[in-house]
This record gives structure tokens, C-alpha cells and sequence, in this order.
């Protein structure tokens, strides 16, 4: 077995498994190349020879009742069982602590950001959590991860994949990157701004406003001359998890001989996980924190003749052989205070640490 992915849409009650049995996963070292593929596509942050664009070319489709646990138990054994032992699993060992290394990037990124060369950057850490009691079997562990998931987040996209290449991850994500019908009907989100649950009677902060406004007006800026019939929606308060962000939905048509492709590539990455100016923060963020995203702020999902689903890889963890890394990333500006830029990230890792 090449590699599998299982994934539940939003508000959905079955889930969709895809494995891939013969040859080996298709492995992309251009944006271009996903323009003329189907399959299950697992995209870095940024491609390169550790983290190549992937795509699960499945020999098997099948529908799984989400509240079937054992079935999805019994077909995650057999998914796993070929892809746990590979080097991927392996964790890295960190030369210097979390928060020192975080601190360091952040006073480099808000000096970029006092230079007036960039009005936003997004800084991600990694976080490592061993697991309670080392898993007897990994397939029910794993199995019984993403059941959780899917019970705890029914508004958000779940997916659980792994290939030798990407190595094993669990991913609940917010945000889509793309969706597309049939007939080249979309939709994209800005997605920015972020608030625990809870605290609604509070108004949203400048900055969290000024986050999701550079995001809407980057969307609406790239898309508008490659589509039709673009409609935006004003921004409004969703909650995911148990945070609160602020969410414009973009709505439009494909136009002329642009591919559903090409549109990823536009949105990729958006200001929700680089920065803006989008190829200068991207090229400061490789410099800086070189492949440790991995697949964390990529994207993921299916791409079909009849559809594209596509969501950004945001509240997602992988899998080591003593625990998880979880990955959480926050929006940079002039105004950023370094305490409550960190106090944002582990917030957002809270998502996925109540499932271990």
C-alpha cells in the first residue's frame, strides 16, 4: 500500500476513505503539475525535496458511516499497517527550546515589519506531546483520534492521511482554501482574527480587524481578474473549536480557460498563513524558518471531474513515534505584543490537544 486518506466534510455525517495500493505516490515539484491530476492532494507550504506536493491516486473509494467505529477501526488497521514504519514517523530533535526559538523569530519578523517592507507575517512553532501510553495498536488509536474529531468539530473539515512521504497526520481544519461544482461554480473564505469562545461580549481588537481585512482585500485582488461574477460577503463572527474567528465568504465563477489549479495557486498561501506581500513574506518565512511547517499551512483535499474540495492544513498534529507535533501558526503586525502572540498559538493547539 502506497498510502491512505480518510476525511469527513463540514456538517456531514459519513466520511470518504481513498487508499492508493500499487506504485508509489505521485510526487509534484511544481504548483503546475496539480493542474491536470485527480486524487487526494496533500500540498506543503512550500514545496521542496523533503516536502514534495502530494497526491494519492486512490485504486480504492469507499463511504464510512462516521458513527460506525468499528468499521472505521477495522479498515484503519488495514490502512496503517503498511505506513508506520517509515522514517517519517521519526521526530526531530529541537536545538533550542520552544519559546526561545519563537521569541528569536518574532523580534526578527516585527523588525521586517518596522522596516515597512511587510504589513504582515505569520509566525508558526511546533509543539511536541507525548502520547499518554504508547499505542498497542496504532490503527485504533489513530481510528479512534479522528472519531473524536469528527464528534467534537461537525463544522469543520477532518482528515486523517499518510504516505511515506508526507507521514502520518490528523487535520480539523476551518478554513477552505477552494470548492468548485461541476459546472465552475466557487467558493474561497478570508479567514483571520482570533478570539477564545466565550468572550463575544468583547468587541474585536484593531489588530484582529486589520488581520482580516488584508486577508479580504489579498482574496479579492487576486481573483478578480481571472473570474466572473465575484461576490463577497461581509465579514461575521464563526466559531471553530472553541475559538472565535472573523470569516468573508467569496463567491464567483470560473472564467474562460483558467483551471481550478491556477485559482490554488492564487490563493496559496493566503495572509491567513503567510503575509503580505505574499512572495516576499513567503520567501522571508522559508528563509527563517526553513521546512519545520512541513505540511502545517498547505493544503489538503480531493480533487475530482465533479468537484474540488480543497481546505487549508490549520489545526492539524503528526504523528511520531513518541507523541504528536502539533502546529499552530499567528498574524504578525506593527502593533503585535510577543506574550499575546504566543498565548494565540497555544489556543489554537488546545484543537487538537483535547483529542489525545
Amino acid at each position: 500500500m502506497t498510502g491512505f486518506a480518510i476525511f469527513r466534510m463540514p456538517e456531514k455525517k459519513r466520511a470518504s476513505m481513498v487508499i492508493q495500493t500499487q506504485g508509489k505516490t505521485f510526487a509534484a515539484t511544481t504548483w503546475e503539475e496539480i493542474d491536470d491530476k485527480r486524487g487526494y492532494v496533500i500540498a506543503p507550504f512550500n514545496i521542496s525535496e523533503r516536502t514534495p506536493l502530494l497526491i494519492l491516486q486512490p485504486t480504492v473509494e469507499m463511504d464510512v458511516d462516521c458513527d460506525n467505529s468499528d468499521a472505521v477501526k477495522r479498515l484503519m488497521r488495514v490502512a496503517i499497517s503498511s505506513v508506520t514504519d517509515v522514517a517519517s514517523w521519526q521526530s526531530e530533535e529541537q536545538c533550542e527550546s520552544e519559546r526561545m526559538a519563537y521569541n528569536r523569530l518574532f523580534h526578527r519578523y516585527s523588525k521586517a515589519l518596522e522596516s515597512g517592507d511587510f504589513r504582515k507575517l505569520v509566525l508558526a512553532r511546533v509543539h511536541h506531546v507525548p502520547y499518554p501510553e504508547t499505542p498497542k495498536d496504532m490503527g485504533e488509536y489513530l481510528s479512534s483520534l479522528f472519531m473524536k474529531a469528527c464528534a467534537l468539530y461537525p463544522k469543520q473539515y477532518i482528515s486523517l492521511f499518510s504516505t511515506p512521504e508526507s507521514g502520518t497526520w490528523l487535520v480539523a481544519t476551518p478554513e477552505t482554501l477552494l470548492s468548485c461544482d461541476q459546472i465552475g461554480r466557487c467558493y474561497t473564505m478570508a479567514l483571520a482574527g482570533t478570539m477564545k469562545a466565550g468572550e463575544t461580549e468583547k468587541e474585536w481588537s484593531l489588530k484582529n480587524q486589520m488581520e482580516q481585512n488584508i486577508v479580504t482585500q489579498y482574496i479579492r485582488e487576486n481573483l478578480e481578474d481571472i473570474v466572473c461574477c465575484l461576490r463577497v460577503e461581509p465579514a461575521r463572527t464563526v466559531m471553530a473549536a472553541s475559538l472565535l474567528h472573523l470569516r468573508s465568504d467569496f463567491h464567483f465563477s470560473l472564467l474562460g480557460t483558467h483551471t481550478v489549479g491556477e485559482i490554488a495557486r492564487k490563493l496559496h498561501p493566503t495572509p491567513a498563513v503567510c503575509g503580505i506581500p505574499k512572495h516576499k513574506a513567503w520567501e522571508l518565512i522559508v528563509k527563517e524558518e526553513g521546512d519545520r511547517r512541513r505540511y502545517y499551512s498547505g493544503f489538503t483535499g480531493m480533487i475530482t471531474k465533479r468537484e474540488t474540495n480543497l481546505f487549508v492544513t490549520l489545526r492539524c498534529m503528526r504523528a511520531t513515534i513518541t507523541g504528536f507535533d502539533l502546529y499552530a501558526g499567528g498574524g504578525i503586525v506593527k502593533d503585535s505584543v510577543l506574550d499575546d502572540e504566543w498565548a494565540e498559538t497555544v489556543m489554537k493547539m488546545e484543537t487538537m490537544e483535547r483529542l489525545i
